[in-house]
């Protein structure tokens, strides 16, 4: 079972403001892939930096939508970029990209629902 967003947390990162809300969450759908993307390409370069600082965009921007239970696997994607390595990534992006799109429904469904 997914995890919910917790709505009043992803407001209260925007003082209450549905329509920024939706803006960030506009954004971070169509950033999404583009991360998935660069978390790929450095596990296929064994770039830990790279890793690291992707996982870390992923976390902080999952955390500011009230998408905590998702973040944690970004969490530890940035933890395994941290040591330097990419060393047993491969297992933690793939359980990332298929709690992923339960979050990106959510998200969506937000956003459609309000009126801009």
């Amino acid at each position: 079972m997914s995890p919910d967003v917790d709505w009043n947390a992803a407001l209260a990162t925007v003082h209450g403001d549905r329509r920024l809300l939706k803006l960030v969450i506009k954004s971070f759908l169509a950033e999404s892939l583009e991360l998935q993307n660069q978390i790929s390409t450095a596990m296929a370069s064994e770039d830990a930096k790279l890793l690291h600082r992707t996982a870390h965009t992923f976390k902080g921007t999952m955390n500011s939508l009230g998408a905590v239970g998702w973040s944690h696997t970004a969490r530890r994607l940035e933890e395994i970029g941290a040591t330097g390595s990419t060393a047993g990534a491969q297992v933690v992006a793939e359980k990332l990209n298929q709690e992923l799109p339960s979050l990106l429904e959510q998200l969506t469904t937000f956003s459609e629902e309000q009126s801009d």
